[in-house]
Protein backbone atom coordinates (compact mmCIF):
# COMPACT_ATOMS: atom_id res chain seq x y z
CA UNK A 1 0.00 0.00 0.00
CA UNK A 2 1.25 3.11 -1.36
CA UNK A 3 0.72 5.88 1.43
CA UNK A 4 1.33 10.09 1.71
CA UNK A 5 1.06 12.08 4.59
CA UNK A 6 1.11 15.84 3.56
CA UNK A 7 0.69 18.82 6.16
CA UNK A 8 2.36 21.39 8.79
CA UNK A 9 4.84 19.68 11.20
CA UNK A 10 6.10 20.74 14.53
CA UNK A 11 8.06 19.81 17.85
CA UNK A 12 5.54 19.14 20.44
CA UNK A 13 7.48 19.99 23.80
CA UNK A 14 6.72 18.92 27.13
CA UNK A 15 8.18 20.68 30.38
CA UNK A 16 6.97 18.16 33.74
CA UNK A 17 7.82 19.71 37.03
CA UNK A 18 6.13 19.95 40.50
CA UNK A 19 3.72 22.76 41.51
CA UNK A 20 3.82 23.65 45.45
CA UNK A 21 3.62 26.90 45.48
CA UNK A 22 2.20 30.56 44.00
CA UNK A 23 4.06 33.14 42.97
CA UNK A 24 4.36 36.05 45.47
CA UNK A 25 4.25 38.55 42.03
CA UNK A 26 1.00 37.07 41.02
CA UNK A 27 -1.63 34.29 41.27
CA UNK A 28 0.31 31.50 38.98
CA UNK A 29 2.01 28.59 40.13
CA UNK A 30 6.01 28.26 40.15
CA UNK A 31 6.72 25.43 38.25
CA UNK A 32 9.55 23.62 39.42
CA UNK A 33 11.11 21.57 36.24
CA UNK A 34 11.85 18.14 36.81
CA UNK A 35 11.87 16.58 33.26
CA UNK A 36 11.63 17.59 29.41
CA UNK A 37 10.57 15.35 26.71
CA UNK A 38 9.82 16.34 22.61
CA UNK A 39 8.19 14.70 19.58
CA UNK A 40 7.13 15.69 16.26
CA UNK A 41 4.16 16.88 16.24
CA UNK A 42 0.85 17.55 13.94
CA UNK A 43 1.41 15.96 10.42
CA UNK A 44 4.67 14.48 11.59
CA UNK A 45 2.42 12.90 14.38
CA UNK A 46 -0.02 11.91 11.52
CA UNK A 47 2.93 10.21 9.94
CA UNK A 48 4.11 8.85 12.89
CA UNK A 49 1.09 6.94 13.52
CA UNK A 50 0.42 5.58 10.33
CA UNK A 51 3.97 4.13 10.52
CA UNK A 52 2.19 1.28 12.64
CA UNK A 53 0.14 0.10 9.72
CA UNK A 54 2.10 0.55 6.90
CA UNK A 55 5.71 1.22 7.56
CA UNK A 56 6.51 2.59 3.70
CA UNK A 57 4.39 5.30 4.36
CA UNK A 58 5.74 8.91 3.32
CA UNK A 59 5.96 12.06 4.98
CA UNK A 60 5.90 15.03 3.10
CA UNK A 61 5.85 18.60 5.47
CA UNK A 62 7.89 21.59 5.84
CA UNK A 63 10.70 21.64 8.02
CA UNK A 64 9.29 20.48 11.74
CA UNK A 65 11.80 22.45 13.87
CA UNK A 66 10.67 25.54 12.82
CA UNK A 67 7.33 25.73 15.14
CA UNK A 68 6.96 24.28 18.72
CA UNK A 69 4.90 23.99 20.77
CA UNK A 70 5.54 23.66 24.61
CA UNK A 71 3.45 22.82 27.14
CA UNK A 72 3.75 22.90 30.55
CA UNK A 73 2.71 20.50 32.99
CA UNK A 74 1.86 19.33 36.41
CA UNK A 75 3.50 16.46 36.89
CA UNK A 76 1.28 15.01 39.66
CA UNK A 77 -2.45 15.82 38.24
CA UNK A 78 -0.80 16.05 34.59
CA UNK A 79 -2.89 19.63 34.44
CA UNK A 80 -2.04 21.35 31.53
CA UNK A 81 -0.59 25.07 33.19
CA UNK A 82 0.37 27.31 30.03
CA UNK A 83 1.06 26.35 26.50
CA UNK A 84 3.80 28.62 24.60
CA UNK A 85 3.77 28.44 20.93
CA UNK A 86 7.11 29.93 18.91
CA UNK A 87 6.94 30.65 14.96
CA UNK A 88 3.60 29.38 14.20
CA UNK A 89 3.79 29.49 10.60
CA UNK A 90 5.40 27.63 7.94
CA UNK A 91 6.83 27.81 4.64
CA UNK A 92 4.69 27.30 1.38
CA UNK A 93 4.97 23.83 -0.17
CA UNK A 94 7.09 24.43 -3.13
CA UNK A 95 5.95 23.78 -6.77
CA UNK A 96 8.66 21.16 -7.14
CA UNK A 97 7.08 18.83 -4.24
CA UNK A 98 3.68 19.53 -5.63
CA UNK A 99 4.84 18.34 -8.67
CA UNK A 100 6.75 15.08 -7.03
CA UNK A 101 3.21 14.66 -5.62
CA UNK A 102 1.55 14.59 -8.66
CA UNK A 103 3.52 12.66 -10.30
CA UNK A 104 3.26 9.71 -8.11
CA UNK A 105 0.36 7.10 -7.91
CA UNK A 106 -0.95 6.53 -4.01
CA UNK A 107 -3.39 4.47 -2.73
CA UNK A 108 -3.88 6.92 0.08
CA UNK A 109 -3.25 10.21 0.59
CA UNK A 110 -4.05 11.93 3.97
CA UNK A 111 -3.62 15.59 4.46
CA UNK A 112 -3.04 17.14 7.74
CA UNK A 113 -3.62 20.26 7.51
CA UNK A 114 -3.33 22.69 10.41
CA UNK A 115 -3.36 25.82 8.81
CA UNK A 116 -0.01 27.20 9.47
CA UNK A 117 0.79 28.37 5.96
CA UNK A 118 2.03 25.33 4.01
CA UNK A 119 -0.91 24.52 2.06
CA UNK A 120 -3.28 26.77 0.33
CA UNK A 121 -6.22 25.99 -1.39
CA UNK A 122 -5.05 25.76 -4.81
CA UNK A 123 -2.16 23.34 -3.18
CA UNK A 124 -4.73 21.12 -1.31
CA UNK A 125 -6.56 20.27 -4.49
CA UNK A 126 -3.64 19.99 -6.37
CA UNK A 127 -1.92 17.60 -4.63
CA UNK A 128 -5.06 15.03 -5.05
CA UNK A 129 -5.04 14.96 -8.82
CA UNK A 130 -3.06 11.17 -8.46
CA UNK A 131 -4.57 9.45 -5.39
CA UNK A 132 -6.93 6.51 -5.32
CA UNK A 133 -8.23 7.74 -1.86
CA UNK A 134 -7.79 11.56 -0.24
CA UNK A 135 -8.45 11.99 3.44
CA UNK A 136 -8.72 15.71 4.83
CA UNK A 137 -8.02 16.83 8.60
CA UNK A 138 -8.02 20.27 8.36
CA UNK A 139 -8.31 23.34 10.53
CA UNK A 140 -9.76 25.98 7.69
CA UNK A 141 -12.64 27.58 6.38
CA UNK A 142 -13.21 25.25 3.41
CA UNK A 143 -14.69 25.78 0.44
CA UNK A 144 -16.98 23.70 -2.29
CA UNK A 145 -13.57 23.09 -4.51
CA UNK A 146 -11.78 21.93 -1.76
CA UNK A 147 -14.25 19.58 -0.62
CA UNK A 148 -15.24 18.20 -3.38
CA UNK A 149 -11.50 16.63 -4.50
CA UNK A 150 -11.58 15.12 -1.37
CA UNK A 151 -13.48 10.90 -0.56
CA UNK A 152 -13.59 12.09 3.18
CA UNK A 153 -13.23 15.26 5.56
CA UNK A 154 -12.40 14.76 9.12
CA UNK A 155 -13.92 17.85 11.27
CA UNK A 156 -14.27 18.55 15.05
CA UNK A 157 -17.05 20.39 16.68
CA UNK A 158 -15.23 23.44 15.93
CA UNK A 159 -13.94 23.01 12.43
CA UNK A 160 -17.52 21.67 11.57
CA UNK A 161 -18.98 24.85 13.14
CA UNK A 162 -17.20 26.87 11.15
CA UNK A 163 -18.31 25.25 7.97
CA UNK A 164 -21.29 24.12 8.13
CA UNK A 165 -22.69 26.70 6.07
CA UNK A 166 -20.54 25.19 2.49
CA UNK A 167 -21.19 21.56 4.26
CA UNK A 168 -25.17 22.22 3.99
CA UNK A 169 -24.68 22.94 0.45
CA UNK A 170 -22.97 19.58 -0.65
CA UNK A 171 -25.49 17.18 -2.36
CA UNK A 172 -24.27 14.93 -0.60
CA UNK A 173 -22.15 15.19 2.97
CA UNK A 174 -21.81 11.36 3.95
CA UNK A 175 -17.65 12.39 3.23
CA UNK A 176 -17.95 14.64 6.82
CA UNK A 177 -16.47 13.09 9.92
CA UNK A 178 -17.13 14.89 12.71
CA UNK A 179 -15.26 13.88 15.58
CA UNK A 180 -17.13 14.67 19.42
CA UNK A 181 -14.78 14.62 21.77
CA UNK A 182 -15.88 12.61 24.92
CA UNK A 183 -19.15 12.05 23.06
CA UNK A 184 -18.16 9.89 20.63
CA UNK A 185 -17.99 10.62 16.56
CA UNK A 186 -20.78 11.28 14.20
CA UNK A 187 -21.24 10.88 10.12
CA UNK A 188 -24.21 10.86 8.90
CA UNK A 189 -27.27 10.94 11.35
CA UNK A 190 -25.38 7.96 13.40
CA UNK A 191 -23.52 9.04 16.58
CA UNK A 192 -20.94 6.62 17.31
CA UNK A 193 -20.23 6.39 21.59
CA UNK A 194 -16.94 6.45 22.86
CA UNK A 195 -15.19 2.78 24.08
CA UNK A 196 -15.03 2.67 28.13
CA UNK A 197 -12.03 4.68 29.37
CA UNK A 198 -10.42 3.86 32.29
CA UNK A 199 -8.92 7.13 32.72
CA UNK A 200 -7.90 9.96 30.11
CA UNK A 201 -4.55 11.46 30.99
CA UNK A 202 -3.89 13.72 28.07
CA UNK A 203 -5.87 14.39 24.28
CA UNK A 204 -2.94 15.82 22.87
CA UNK A 205 -2.38 14.54 19.21
CA UNK A 206 -5.39 12.24 19.54
CA UNK A 207 -7.00 13.81 16.55
CA UNK A 208 -3.72 12.37 14.51
CA UNK A 209 -4.47 9.20 15.68
CA UNK A 210 -8.18 9.17 14.52
CA UNK A 211 -7.28 9.97 11.20
CA UNK A 212 -4.07 8.38 10.60
CA UNK A 213 -6.03 4.75 11.67
CA UNK A 214 -9.55 5.87 10.37
CA UNK A 215 -7.69 6.54 6.46
CA UNK A 216 -5.52 3.10 6.72
CA UNK A 217 -8.63 1.36 7.26
CA UNK A 218 -10.46 2.87 4.87
CA UNK A 219 -8.16 2.69 2.40
CA UNK A 220 -7.88 -1.22 3.42
CA UNK A 221 -11.31 -1.63 2.46
CA UNK A 222 -13.36 -1.45 5.25
CA UNK A 223 -16.64 0.15 5.93
CA UNK A 224 -17.19 3.71 7.01
CA UNK A 225 -18.83 2.44 10.42
CA UNK A 226 -15.83 -0.16 10.68
CA UNK A 227 -13.19 2.35 9.93
CA UNK A 228 -14.80 4.87 12.58
CA UNK A 229 -14.96 2.04 15.33
CA UNK A 230 -11.42 1.01 14.97
CA UNK A 231 -10.19 4.31 15.27
CA UNK A 232 -11.99 5.34 18.15
CA UNK A 233 -9.75 1.82 19.63
CA UNK A 234 -6.69 3.15 18.70
CA UNK A 235 -7.62 7.00 20.44
CA UNK A 236 -9.48 4.85 23.17
CA UNK A 237 -5.45 3.48 24.09
CA UNK A 238 -3.41 6.60 23.27
CA UNK A 239 -5.37 8.79 25.44
CA UNK A 240 -4.65 6.83 28.45
CA UNK A 241 -0.92 7.69 27.88
CA UNK A 242 0.90 11.01 28.90
CA UNK A 243 2.20 13.49 26.48
CA UNK A 244 1.74 13.15 22.40
CA UNK A 245 1.70 9.31 22.66
CA UNK A 246 1.95 7.01 18.92
CA UNK A 247 -0.38 4.35 18.38
CA UNK A 248 1.29 0.72 18.67
CA UNK A 249 -0.35 -2.80 17.60
CA UNK A 250 1.11 -4.29 20.70
CA UNK A 251 -0.58 -1.37 23.24
CA UNK A 252 -1.71 -2.89 26.61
Amino acid sequence: MKILIVGDSCIDEYVYGDCLRLSPEGPVPILNEKDRTESPGMAANTHRNMLAFCSEAELMSNNYLEIIKTRFVDSKTNQLLLRVDINDTAERISKEDIEEICEQNYDLLVVSDYCKGFLQDSDLIKITCNCELAVLDTKRKLTTEVLDVYDFVKLNEVEYARNKDVIDSLADNSKIIITLGGKGVKFMDNIFPPPAVLQTFDVSGAGDVFTASLAYKLCSGESVDESIRFAQECCNKVIQKKGTCIYEKDMD
